[in-house]
């Protein structure tokens, strides 16, 4: 959950996001997507307006303010997962959940998707952590409140991905090498899909169905095509 300390008055903004409709095959914008924190409970809500920064939103603006269940995103912690140090390390990055989707997911057969998604994440940082590998972010275990995890914490890495692969930082080439290393051994300990693009538009197959090794894989080779290999073809339509 990417929080921005932008007040809403007595609100405060965690998240923000533009939302696009496809209409005859051109994407219209349709609203801004809140998600805010009043007191101690969340809300996703609805913005018809567009911002040019998160800090122009304002709560009068937002509608269809549905509440979001802790159990929706901070799923219970279990005894076998590795609890992260308290206080955390200076050098520490606790990634929590994004309830941008929520939604849509509230309305859906899985409500607890997220809650669900964070279980096994842990599940394989688990794995992860009795299996190192030093291309894989080191897994320093969950952050927990009244018994729910509410961020799984890792250390930081010593440079950003747009620092690794700027020229005068690392090569590019060596920075692709290092990742694909990364996920072959993620492959490998079968925490299968490592999600090397998220499945961002323009950058993997519509068609795949199914998480394989073989999807990461063919976002690296577009990767590669992008950054200017020459030997590699632009794989997916735009």
């Amino acid at each position: 959950m990417q929080c921005q300390r932008h007040l809403l008055r007595a609100n405060v903004l965690i998240e923000s996001n533009e939302a696009f409709e496809e209409i005859h095959g051109i994407f219209h914008f349709t609203g801004t997507l809140v998600v805010y924190q009043r007191d101690n409970e969340v809300y996703h809500a609805v913005s018809k307006a567009r911002y040019s920064t998160p800090s122009e939103i304002r709560v009068e603006h937002l509608s269809h303010n549905l509440l979001i269940p802790v159990s929706a995103y901070c799923p219970p912690w279990r005894p076998e997962f590795t609890r992260a140090p308290d206080p955390l390390p200076c050098n520490t990055h606790t990634k929590t959940p994004r309830l941008i989707s929520y939604d849509g997911l509230h309305r859906g057969p899985q409500p607890n998707y997220i809650a669900d998604s964070i279980l096994d994440e842990v599940g394989v940082c688990e794995v992860l952590k009795r299996n190192p590998h030093s291309n894989i972010a080191r897994y320093l275990g969950c952050q927990v409140s009244d018994d729910r995890i509410t961020g799984i914490c890792f250390a930081k890495y010593s440079s950003t991905l747009t620092e690794t692969v700027n020229p005068g930082n690392y090569m590019k080439w060596q920075s692709r090498s290092v990742r694909r290393k990364g996920e072959d051994y993620s492959h490998l300990l079968r925490g299968v899909e490592s999600d090397g693009v998220g499945r961002t538009y323009e950058w993997y197959d519509e068609d795949v169905q199914f998480a394989t090794p073989q999807n990461d894989f063919d976002a690296l080779d577009e990767i590669r095509a992008w950054l200017g290999d020459e030997s590699k073809a632009f794989r997916f339509d735009e």
